[in-house]
This record gives structure tokens, sequence and C-alpha cells, in this order.
């Protein structure tokens, strides 16, 4: 559960709105925004400013952001070449 927050969370930030990301991930646009949610709760920080018009990084979220998705890029190729 732990890494679909972090999914939720760069897809959201890649994606610029909740329902993109939830598209990309397979995922409703309520379970992308619990995700996202439980995850700023966890850390005790606002990750994303979310507006009508989508979601932005907050200052926040940029700092995790850039960390966060190499290690999930990482993640998926490792996984993916044990998968083979």
């Amino acid at each position: 559960m732990a890494n679909s927050k972090y999914a939720a969370f760069i897809a959201a930030a890649e994606e610029g709105n909740m329902t993109a990301a939830a598209q990309k991930l397979g995922y409703t646009q309520s379970g992308v925004s619990h995700l996202v949610h439980t995850l700023e709760q966890e850390l005790g920080v606002q990750l994303l400013i979310r507006s009508k018009a989508g979601v932005e990084l907050s200052p926040e979220g940029n700092a995790l952001a850039i960390p966060t998705s190499t290690s999930w890029a990482w993640t998926t190729r490792a996984t993916a070449r044990a998968m083979w």
C-alpha cells in the first residue's frame, strides 16, 4: 500500500490532475485522491496544490517528487527485470 501512495502522488504530479493520474494507474479518481491525501497526512505536509484546473506541486511536493520519481523508476525497472 505504501508504494501505491507514492505512485499516486507521482502520477498526479506528472499528469497535472487526479483523473488523468487515475486513468494512468487504473484506479478511480477518488482512490488516487485518497492515496495522496493519506500520504500528505503521514508526512505532515501538503504535497499538491489543488484547484479546479488540476493540481500542481507545492514546495514540499516538489522537494519530494524528484527523488521519489527516480526511485519509483528504478523500482519499476528492477521489478520488470526480475519478472523476466
